[in-house]
């Protein structure tokens, strides 16, 4: 995984040892949010996205770079910190992502503050 920054996102448990279909529940709630954030891969130049909408396993954001599935990148969220994660589709501009450690109900609120 790729070690950014420092982040301030720390976790006890992995959210990979829930199984994928619990996953995949907890990121039906979505919230819908316009955030700037910027998308760190390792080895590359910085890219600036758009959230558009985040849930507690994940994100979609606008990005102008197509990635490619299974690309390890991490989200830099204002007012969260930075969090690792994976690419998981790309359509068009816009990428969905799977955080590696689940947010919790309280940084969602504040993302979406």
């Amino acid at each position: 995984m790729l070690a950014g920054p420092q982040h301030s996102h720390a976790k006890t448990q992995p959210a990979a040892a829930a199984p994928e279909a619990e996953r995949r529940r907890s990121d039906l709630v979505r919230t819908d949010v316009s955030i700037r954030a910027r998308l760190i891969r390792e080895g590359q130049p910085e890219l600036d996205v758009v959230v558009r909408n985040l849930s507690a396993a994940g994100f979609m954001a606008e990005c102008l770079v197509p990635l490619e599935a299974d690309t390890p990148v991490v989200l830099a969220l204002p007012g969260i910190g930075y969090l690792p994660g994976e690419v998981r589709w790309n359509v068009s501009f816009r990428v969905g992502g799977l955080f590696q450690f689940e947010l919790s109900t309280r940084e969602l609120g504040l993302a979406s503050a």
